[in-house]
């Protein structure tokens, strides 16, 4: 009995070994989404990155990034200045018809 849960679990092991491997394999390592952010700030920066790390050998076909909030931050600003601005001049040139 012992060696047929044994052969089963194998079994099952290398399904999902392969399966990982097809996603790695189909996943392009060059695309811009980010499947989990973390975020922090110098010593919880640190564990963020080892974190990152880790979840990323866990998850290969997932993209994992460890940022500083600062940077953050500044890019969401950014980000908001920009629509701010493309949303204004959207605005302005309805208004001038």
């Amino acid at each position: 009995m012992h060696a047929h849960i044994y052969t089963y679990i194998k079994t099952r092991t290398d399904e999902v070994s392969a399966h990982q491997k097809n996603l790695v394999e189909n996943t392009s390592c060059d695309r811009l989404e980010v499947d989990v952010l973390i975020t922090g700030c110098e010593a919880s920066l640190w564990i963020g990155e080892q974190f990152a790390s880790d979840m990323q050998n866990l998850f290969p076909a997932l993209r994992v990034v460890a940022m500083s909030a600062n940077k953050v931050i500044g890019k969401l600003h950014f980000c908001l200045r920009d629509v701010l601005i493309n949303s204004t001049s959207h605005i302005e040139r309805e208004t001038s018809y």
